[in-house]
């Protein structure tokens, strides 16, 4: 706006000077302009105007000889001409430009005010035309050529062939700009992207990605090529292995969105390789969150569909090692969507998968790909076992762990063999707690202590998370002989160090899990010690799962959780003498029964409900509330009553349906213990014993039921036989924490130092 003002007021003060008259103007000022009337800029040419206009009659009838500017100055009377001339002399423009001017003076419907200044502002215009289509240094010779004729055609008034000439110059100029652009854009482009490959290699996929999506949108709006979506490719290859490595699964559904937009943008038919590959990397990366995710059944259908789309293009034929990659890929996503909705048969159709790809893969020809297939197919089996009560799945998984682990070797590939030794540490614990095995158990530990020594956690921090976390698990589990407090306590210690990665904003079920199974063992300690400490980080533990698990996302989820509260609550209110605590944990055993029977969880309600009874009897029994008491007394018989239905119900209920009442009634006869009704206790535990023999732990509850009443000579015969038996051990543990948890609540016994010295000698 500035720069055009100052132009025509500078070529305004040009005209005036030729008529003698005097106009100041500062730069940015406006001297004069359209609009001026009786300025000294139009004495002179204003007559002259009025006069020409005069004759717009004679104008009009060599309208044409002046569009085409071959007209001379014989067609004008003496009088235009003489006009015309001064006219050409006062406004400093040659006769073919008068000419023209005039022309499109003619062809306005001005007030005779305004014909002068008009015709001024043309005549300046023609200045800055001519200044305009000046030929510069950089223009190339097609530019300038333009320019020069352009200039030609201002000069001999021709205003149309100007501008088709500087039309032509404009379209060569945005052709080099968009040339210059897109090299330049190609150059940051790669630069960003180089950027983005120091960052993978340095292993900050975050920052990697970044780059790589700058790199990307170089080429964006404007124009698409192949290397935009390589770019775009490698942003969702970043923004994988940082959800996949470093367990974020915010990055994995980044990845998944830039992959699908890049798919979008893939011609199948013209790019099919690029296309089936991108298909098969959407599959890993659903695969992956559908691992860490509950009711992951749709993202699994999701994955197995890309999964098959890429195997239409990487066929069997064609690319057998690429096929046999994407086939056991599409074995795997398979046998996860069995393990999360059983019966399907899905892991039969894995396993075939597997033993096809292994045709193909041979050990001999690709000897690290065959171990991989193999590692596969051992937790495919191993998924098997676990439905199984017999022990042949089991075998034939540890068979196919052997197997890849004498191809897959640490010197070959420590990341692999860090892999297989996890998933070979997974096999040996579910095996052992099968068998009771605790040396096996011991082998797992041991196979999880290989991996980490190879996936540590500055490299591989979500690998080492999850088999820290699974090293947690096991320790647990072997914690069940003198020993099993410092067990523990290591256990403890392990699932808080992977706690550090598995973060909720990370991986939010997984993070549940670990604070779910830290919350189990400080309550193992806290009934294992004294004090209140591991009670008190157990229930911080529950309460923090109950912020992923709430009771609107994952209802069953955070009944769970509302129980292990419960007791904790419970043990604490023991502890402490606090009432209110007794009351606290019942509310919560009621919230997780109202839970389970909104969900028609019959069995889990029918616990939380034998929970709340027992800690509502004992509220009531501290505040000498007989209402409190009464209704706990009633919801309890209530309990029983159902679940001796079911226990007693023979071939009308399934076995395993007859089994969970029976459960529950042999907890309830340590919970009758501990509101003292020792009748009850003994009568519950006569009723399940002869009947399900496997529960063989309802004879402790029964000898606490005779020793606190009295009965101490049949008690002291059921603690001698549990003792000295084959579960001796499990037994003697069992022993000492009840017998610390029955003298919390003020009940003692003799015969208690008597079993204990028993045990200890």
């Amino acid at each position: 706006m500035f720069r055009g003002t100052f132009v025509v007021v500078a070529i305004t003060l040009l005209i005036a000077n030729t008529v003698q008259a005097q106009v100041q103007a500062n730069f940015g000022s406006v001297a004069a302009g359209r609009d001026i009337v009786n300025s000294v800029i139009n004495i002179g040419v204003d007559d002259l105007v009025k006069k020409y206009k005069e004759d717009a009659q004679d104008l009009k009838q060599n309208n044409a000889d002046l569009r085409q500017n071959n007209a001379d100055l014989r067609q004008f009377n003496a009088e235009q001409i003489t006009r015309l001339a001064e006219l050409q002399k006062k406004l400093d423009l040659n006769e073919r430009q008068i000419r023209s001017a005039l022309f499109i003076l003619g062809e306005t419907n001005l007030s005779p005010d305004q014909l002068a200044p008009t015709l001024v502002q043309i005549a300046s215009q023609y200045k800055l035309l001519r200044d305009q289509a000046l030929t510069r240094p950089t223009d190339s010779s097609e530019t300038s050529t333009l320019k020069n004729d352009a200039r030609k055609a201002i000069d001999t008034g021709d205003l149309a062939g100007a501008e088709a000439l500087l039309a032509k110059v404009e379209d060569l100029q945005r052709a080099a700009l968009l040339n210059a652009t897109r090299n330049l854009a190609a150059d940051v482009a790669e630069t960003a992207a180089s950027r983005g490959e120091v960052a993978m290699t340095r292993l900050r996929y975050v920052e990697a990605a970044t780059h790589f999506a700058s790199a990307g949108n170089m080429y964006a709006p404007v124009f698409d090529s192949p290397k935009a979506l390589d770019y775009l490719e490698r942003e969702a290859d970043a923004l994988y292995l940082q959800g996949e490595e470093f367990g974020d699964d915010k990055a994995l559904h980044q990845s998944i969105e830039r992959r699908r937009a890049l798919l979008e943008r893939l011609p199948r038919d013209k790019m099919a390789r690029d296309w089936a590959r991108n298909q098969h990397n959407l599959g890993l990366s659903l695969d992956t969150i559908a691992q860490r995710s509950s009711g992951a059944e749709p993202i699994l259908l999701q994955s197995i569909e890309a999964y098959r789309d890429a195997l239409q293009v990487i066929t069997r034929d064609k690319s057998p090692l690429d096929w046999a990659n994407i086939q056991s890929n599409l074995g795997s996503a398979l046998a996860q969507l069995e393990e999360r909705s059983p019966g399907s048969g899905r892991m039969e159709e894995a396993i075939a998968a597997y033993q096809e790809v292994l045709k193909e893969c041979s050990r001999e020809k690709a000897p690290l790909q065959w171990g991989g297939i193999q590692t596969n197919l051992a937790a495919a089996y191993l998924r098997i076992a676990e439905t199984e009560s017999g022990t042949e799945s089991f075998e034939l998984a540890l068979k196919s762990f052997d197997l890849a682990l004498q191809e897959v070797t640490r010197e070959r590939d420590p990341a692999a063999w860090g892999t297989i030794q996890n998933d070979l540490g997974s096999a040996l614990s579910k095996l052992a707690t099968r068998n009771g095995d605790q040396k096996m158990l011991a082998s797992a530990i041991d196979a999880y202590r290989a991996s980490l020594a190879v996936k540590t956690r500055e490299r591989y921090p979500y690998d080492w998370a999850t088999t820290t976390y699974n090293l947690a698990g096991t320790l647990s589990d072997l914690a069940k002989d003198d020993s099993g407090v410092k067990l523990l306590d290591e256990a403890a210690i392990s699932y808080r160090a992977a706690l550090q990665e598995i973060t909720q904003e990370r991986s939010g079920l997984v993070w549940a899990r670990a604070q779910t199974n830290l919350g189990n063992v400080r309550l193992r300690l806290g009934r294992l010690r004294p004090g209140t400490a591991d009670l008190e980080a157990a229930l911080a533990a529950y309460t923090e799962a109950t912020k992923e698990w709430t009771i609107d996302s994952s209802p069953l989820d955070w009944a769970m959780e509302q129980d292990h509260i419960g007791d904790v609550l419970f043990l604490l209110a023991i502890r402490t003498s606090q009432s209110q605590r007794f009351q606290e944990a019942a509310d919560s055993y009621r919230q997780a029964m109202a839970v389970n029977q909104r969900a028609n969880r019959i069995f889990d309600a029918a616990r939380n409900q034998a929970d709340y009874c027992v800690v509502l009897w004992l509220a009531g029994d501290r505040t000498s509330d007989e209402s409190k008491k009464s209704e706990a007394q009633q919801s309890c018989q209530r309990v029983v009553r159902l679940a001796m239905a079911v226990a007693n119900a023979g071939d009308r209920m399934p076995a395993a349906t007859r089994f969970q009442a029976a459960k529950i009634l042999g907890d309830l006869t340590y919970k009758f213990v501990f509101v003292r009704d020792y009748d009850e206790a003994v009568r519950i535990a006569d009723f399940v014993i002869p009947s399900f023999p496997e529960l063989s732990w309802v004879q402790i509850n029964k000898a606490h039921a005779l020793m606190l009443s009295g009965k101490t000579q049949q008690a002291l015969e059921i603690y001698q036989g549990l003792i000295s038996g084959p579960d001796a051990a499990d037994f003697k543990q069992s022993i000492r924490t009840d017998f610390q948890q029955l003298r919390s609540l003020g009940l003692n016994a003799p015969l208690m130092e008597t079993v204990e010295k028993n045990i200890k000698d």
